[in-house]
């Protein structure tokens, strides 16, 4: 039989040897989110302004966009629904 679990319980992160907590594992969703861990290399010793950085965001955006169209014919197989 089980047993319910124990609810007053807390859990308490493992940390690293120098006391740091211990983040490893599987970090699937950074090109999901499209949030970039760091700077592209053009944009190393640049001073960009908020605008600046958002057009240039605004940019890479649209680009993203047109590459991945679904164009309407590629997974039209004639299967269910098709």
């Amino acid at each position: 039989m089980l047993k319910p679990k124990d609810e007053t319980a807390e859990w308490t992160p493992s940390h690293l040897a120098d006391g740091q907590p211990d983040i490893q594992g599987m970090w699937n969703n950074t090109r999901a989110m499209f949030t970039p861990l760091e700077l592209p290399e053009e944009l190393a010793g640049q001073d960009l302004t908020a605008e600046e950085l958002q057009a240039r965001a605004r940019v890479r955006g649209e680009g993203r966009i047109s590459r991945s169209e679904w164009q309407g014919h590629e997974n039209n197989s004639g299967g269910v629904g098709g």
